[in-house]
C-alpha cells in the first residue's frame, strides 16, 4: 500500500508540474508569436523601412519574424525541460545536409543578399550583364529578372548577375551620344563638322551643358573619321540617336558630302 500511495503521489506531482509546463510553455508560445507578428508589422511601417526597396524589405521583414519566432519556439521547448542543446545539434546537423544538397540555391541566395544590400540597381533600371541586357523587372531572393526590348522575359540567377560585371545605363540622369562618320579625304573637314553640329543644335533634346563638340576621330585608309559628341538626358537617349543619325545622313546627300565605301583591289595577274 505505501508503494501504490508513493506511486501515485509521484505521478500527481509530476502530472501537476507537467500540466503547469505545458501551460506556461503554451502562453510563452502564444503571447511571443502574437509580440514577434507585432513588432515585425510596426517595423515594416516604420519610416526608415517605408525608404527601403520593396523586395528588400519584404526579405528583412520575413527573417526577423523567422527569428523571433525561433526564440519564441526555443523558450517554449526549454520551459518544457526538452534539452535544447541536442535540437540544436540536431538542426545543425540537417543544416549542413540541407547546404550541401542545395549549394547553387545558396550561392543564388547569397548573391540575392548581396543585390539587396548594395543596389547596384534598381526594378525599372536598364541593365547589361555578359548573358543578357534589359529592363529589371523584379530582383527576387533567388533570381533577377529582365524584360528585353523585343518583349522577352530573362530569368537570371542571382549569384551570376552579382558575380558579373553589370553596366546600369539609367544610374545616371544624362548620358553621352557619339556619332562617327567616315568621309571621303578630299571632303572639307570645316564643312562636315558645321553640317553635323547643325543638326545636333535643330534637336532641342540636347543639352546646352556639356556643349556640344565634333572632332577628326581617325584617319582611315578609305577616308577621315569624324564624331560628333553630344548629352542628353538617358530617357531620351534611343530617340535622340536615331533621329540625328538619320538626319545627319540626309544632310550629307544634299550638301554632297561623300561617305566612301570600304574597297578591295583584287589583281589577277596571268602565268
Amino acid at each position: 500500500m505505501d508503494f501504490l500511495k508513493n506511486l501515485l503521489n509521484s505521478f500527481s506531482s509530476f502530472a501537476v508540474d507537467l500540466i503547469l509546463k505545458l501551460v506556461l510553455a503554451g502562453i510563452v508560445l502564444v503571447v511571443g508569436i502574437k509580440l514577434s507578428k507585432f513588432f515585425v508589422k510596426l517595423l515594416s511601417k516604420s519610416r526608415g523601412m517605408q525608404k527601403i526597396d520593396v523586395t528588400a524589405r519584404g526579405f528583412i521583414t520575413t527573417t526577423i519574424k523567422f527569428a523571433l519566432n525561433a526564440v519564441v519556439i526555443f523558450s517554449a521547448v526549454a520551459i518544457l525541460g526538452v534539452p535544447t542543446a541536442s535540437i540544436i545539434a540536431l538542426i545543425g546537423s540537417c543544416g549542413v545536409a540541407i547546404g550541401l544538397a542545395l549549394q547553387g540555391s545558396l550561392s543564388n541566395f547569397a548573391g540575392g543578399l548581396m543585390l539587396l544590400i548594395f543596389k547596384p540597381f534598381d526594378v525599372d533600371d536598364y541593365i547589361t550583364t555578359p548573358d543578357a541586357s534589359g529592363t529589371v523587372k523584379s530582383i527576387g531572393i533567388f533570381y533577377t529578372t529582365l524584360s528585353t526590348p523585343d518583349n522577352v522575359k530573362v530569368v537570371i540567377p542571382n549569384s551570376v548577375v552579382s558575380g558579373s560585371v553589370i553596366s546600369n545605363t539609367s544610374a545616371y540622369e544624362t548620358r553621352r551620344l557619339s556619332f562617327a562618320f567616315t568621309v571621303a579625304h578630299t571632303s572639307d573637314v570645316d564643312e562636315v563638322k558645321a553640317i553635323m553640329l547643325s543638326v545636333i543644335d535643330s534637336c532641342n533634346k540636347i543639352l546646352a551643358i556639356p556643349e556640344p563638340s565634333a572632332v577628326v576621330s581617325a584617319c582611315k585608309d578609305n577616308g577621315v573619321e569624324i564624331t560628333a559628341r553630344c548629352w542628353v538626358k538617358s530617357s531620351d537617349y534611343w530617340d535622340v540617336n536615331y533621329y540625328i543619325n538619320e538626319t545627319i545622313k540626309e544632310k550629307f546627300i544634299e550638301k554632297g558630302v561623300s561617305i566612301p565605301a570600304n574597297k578591295l583591289d583584287v589583281n589577277i595577274i596571268n602565268k
